[in-house]
């Protein structure tokens, strides 16, 4: 039982890698040898199982922060666009303002400034709207 358990061991250990065969030199039995290998074997595939899970759940992670940077990307220049809009709708309606309400009021009080002093045939009062518009830059 001695040989043939010892040609089984040198059997099994020379079927392996040098480098992976190493630790089963000091076993006494070829059970010993196959035991251990079936667990080296099992816990390397379960780490290589392990490791695979972790790398593809970073590689979601990377997709997901990868895909939530873009949608911020996206709101951003959504945003930006949208603050342009809202800018030349508030100089358009500035202008509007200035066309349509101011300039016709400052029309309207500098002519019935100028009636009232031809009237009254008197010069422009101090704080008259008339000498406030005209002293303006």
């Amino acid at each position: 039982m001695g040989c043939s358990n010892s040609m089984i061991i040198s059997w099994l250990i020379n079927s392996m890698r040098p480098e992976i065969s190493k630790p089963f030199l000091f076993l006494s039995s070829a059970k010993e040898v196959w035991d251990v290998r079936e667990l080296t074997v099992t816990a390397n595939y379960s780490t290589m199982k392990a490791l695979r899970q972790e790398f593809e759940l970073y590689q979601h992670f990377l997709q997901w922060k990868q895909q939530s940077w873009l949608g911020c990307w996206n709101k951003i220049e959504f945003l930006n666009s949208l603050l342009d809009s809202i800018q030349s709708l508030i100089k358009l309606g500035i202008i509007y303002l200035v066309k349509n309400l101011f300039l016709p009021y400052k029309n309207y009080m500098h002519s019935e400034e100028n009636h009232r002093i031809v009237m009254t045939k008197l010069n422009p009062q101090k704080n008259s709207a008339l000498k406030t518009i005209q002293e303006s830059p």
